[in-house]
C-alpha cells in the first residue's frame, strides 16, 4: 500500500497536479489535517498501555516514566532541532 501511494504522489508531482490543490477552501484544508492529527494520536495510544493489564502507564512506575520520559525528550527535540543552525 505505501509503494503504491508513493507512486501515484510520484505520478501526481510529474503531471503538476499539486495546482489543483489551491481550489480546496482553507477551512477545508484544517479540518483535514486536525482530523488526520486526531487519528494518529488515537493510533499512539495503544502504545501508553500496560500489556497485562490493558491500563494507561502511570508515571510513577519505572515503564511509565521510561515512556512519558522518551515522549518528552522526542516533543523537546521536535521543537529544538530545526532552530540548531548547521
Amino acid at each position: 500500500c505505501a509503494v503504491m501511494a508513493g507512486g501515484i504522489q510520484i505520478v501526481a508531482g510529474v503531471l503538476k497536479l499539486g495546482r489543483f490543490v489551491r481550489l480546496i477552501p482553507h477551512p477545508v484544508m484544517l479540518g483535514f489535517v486536525n482530523g488526520l492529527a486526531l487519528v494518529m494520536v488515537r493510533a499512539q495510544l495503544v502504545h501508553f498501555k500496560d500489556a497485562a493489564t490493558g491500563t494507561f502507564l502511570n508515571v510513577l512506575t519505572k515503564s511509565g516514566a521510561a515512556m512519558y520520559g522518551l515522549t518528552a525528550l522526542t516533543m523537546v527535540l521536535v521543537r529544538l532541532i530545526p532552530k540548531i543552525k548547521a
